[in-house]
């Protein structure tokens, strides 16, 4: 094992680390923990690196996988929890600080709260709170919730070192590579991971690797390939033209870049797009990260985040279980992005967003705009919008093609859902919230007013 590269972390960082985690680990000596982790896969790593932590320190514990929260979900959960636990929101709870501090705070529930979304402070004796935008480091590219929990229970057991690849999962999951690859602490973990032999890298075609070549390249969803993925007959083609047979998997040839060449040549306009996120770093660990943080993703878009959780916790049957998952979304995603393709026209256009409701699973609907922005399938110069009914009321996912700068869309979607009565928020450049049916003309009037808002803000502060 080579010597370990320490992290370069701010003292002001450095210390809000060292609060949680004292926090955590002095909580955890009388209290029951109670653990409420957002279902995607930054979600899922997260709480695999704090169950992985308490089940070391023999910390009792319960996890549930949910959504972000409302104010009228913390009053439920005030009311179920006996302020005997330790409640700890993994990955959520930044948009609903006040509901936060007014249900469980004040109400004498002790809580840890570890989110890299966007949020206003709050400090309270019963409250720990660890989140990157406060500490001069943005949790929309720099880290993932993985990424803090990771730095949060490395401190307290040095042996958790060993899954440093569950916050390169997180980071993955939340798109938080850009073209130049990781920044900020990302970056920093990855390289520190490398360089103690607990990580390897090595550039190549980022697909599922661990399954024969077709099924990859007809599976292929992250990236998803228009004209290739789903399509049998071109991913055939595209096997004869290197010489593989069906059964071929990438490990088996060593010319990647003839594989790479033969789909970009399938993919014609859009290749240039897709060839940063078709071919680039690698990362293992004796499985492939980023095939986890795929089908880690994928089980929380299906509603089953239990089965990505046990498969990066290493359970054997919940991995089979977890990859069939995978496939069934496949199939949906798939779906989802045909219909993308064929209803373009569907897409209402205004000075600062575009918008369109969408006939998919509501989980679903923010990977279909980021996977519709990659390929090239949305006009990427403005934030996109869908609405997808979702009971009595409807889901709204929003997503910023990274290369259009000077939005906010977590703020925007925050103030915009709650002058309607819902809740949202997220990052810059990828955000959610629920709203009711009946305010779509409202919110939408309220979200275009506070995409301008956030963009003049950015132009005169010269933010990007």
């Amino acid at each position: 094992m080579r010597g370990r590269k320490p992290l370069s972390l701010s003292s002001e960082f450095e210390q809000a680390v060292g609060e949680a985690a004292d926090f955590l680990a002095e909580k955890g000596k009388n209290l029951e923990v109670e653990i409420f982790s957002h279902g995607d896969a930054d979600g899922m790593a997260a709480s695999a690196l704090l169950v992985s932590f308490l089940h070391l320190r023999d910390i009792p514990f319960h996890l549930r996988f949910t959504h972000p929260f409302g104010t009228k979900d913390m009053i439920r959960v005030a009311e179920a929890q006996e302020r005997k636990k330790l409640l700890v929101f993994l990955d959520q709870g930044s948009g609903e600080v006040e509901a936060i501090q007014k249900c469980l705070l004040d109400t004498g529930h002790h809580t840890l709260l570890i989110d890299h979304h966007q949020g206003p402070p709050l400090s309270h004796p019963s409250l720990s709170y660890l989140n990157p935008h406060h500490l001069g480091v943005d949790g929309g590219i720099e880290v993932s919730a993985a990424g803090l929990v990771y730095c949060v229970v490395e401190r307290l057991e040095k042996s958790l070192r060993r899954l440093v690849w569950l916050a390169v999962v997180g980071a993955l999951g939340d798109r938080q590579e850009g073209v130049e690859g990781f920044s900020g602490l990302n970056r920093q973990l990855v390289e520190s991971a490398i360089g103690e032999g607990r990580l390897k890298s090595k550039t190549g075609l980022r697909i599922v690797r661990s399954r024969p070549l077709f099924d990859a390249l007809y599976h292929s969803v992250r990236p998803y390939l228009p004209g290739i993925s789903g399509n049998e007959k071109v991913c055939d083609s595209i096997l004869e033209e290197v010489g593989l047979g069906r059964s071929s998997t990438l490990e088996q040839v060593g010319e990647e870049e003839k594989i790479l060449n033969s789909i970009l040549s399938h993919l014609g306009s859009a290749s240039g797009q897709l060839r940063h996120a078709l071919w680039g770093p690698v990362y293992s660990d004796g499985r492939y990260v980023h095939e986890e943080a795929i089908i880690a993703q994928a089980c929380g878009m299906m509603g089953k985040p239990e089965l990505g959780f046990g498969r990066l916790l290493g359970d054997p049957s919940l991995s089979s279980e977890a990859y069939t998952v995978f496939l069934e979304y496949v199939k949906k995603i798939l779906a989802a992005l045909q219909w993308l393709e064929s209803n373009k026209s569907s897409i209402t256009s205004s000075t600062h967003m575009r918008y369109l409701r969408m006939p998919v699973d509501a989980m679903m609907a923010g990977e279909v705009l980021s996977l519709g922005l990659e390929a090239g399938l949305l006009p990427s110069d403005l934030p996109v919008i869908a609405l997808v009914e979702s009971g009595n009321q409807f889901k709204i996912s929003g997503r910023v093609h990274h290369l259009t700068k000077g939005y906010n869309l977590g703020l925007a979607l925050n103030k915009a859902a709650r002058r309607v009565g819902g809740a949202g928020g997220g990052h810059d450049a990828s955000a959610a919230a629920y709203i009711p049916k009946n305010k779509v003309g409202d919110f939408l009037l309220i979200l275009e007013e506070a995409l301008s808002e956030t963009y003049e803000t950015a132009g005169k502060t010269g933010v990007e």
